[in-house]
């Protein structure tokens, strides 16, 4: 027998718990790709722009970025998270 708890109704877009719940989430998956240590630094800190649900992942090269963008995609896809690399 399973532990979870099957769920059967979410909250809304409009609902105050609504970008806490998806933040957490987005964190984990944000913190995955910062141990890639791929990436822009600057201070000796990787950079990303995280705003809501967007994500600007910078890099030094072409094949940083897609390094880093790999990553964030298994590390989202792991926590049932979508990720749409161009917005339409």
């Amino acid at each position: 027998m399973s532990d979870m708890i099957p769920i059967k109704n979410g909250f809304k877009q409009g609902d105050a718990l609504s970008p806490l719940l998806f933040n957490f989430p987005l964190v984990l998956a944000i913190k995955k790709v910062l141990l890639n240590q791929v990436g822009l630094k600057i201070n000796g800190t990787h950079q990303f722009l995280v705003f809501a649900d967007d994500v600007n992942i910078l890099g030094g090269s072409a094949l940083a970025i897609q390094k880093n963008r790999e990553v964030l995609v298994v590390a989202s896809e792991e926590i049932r998270l979508e990720v749409n690399v161009i917005k339409p």
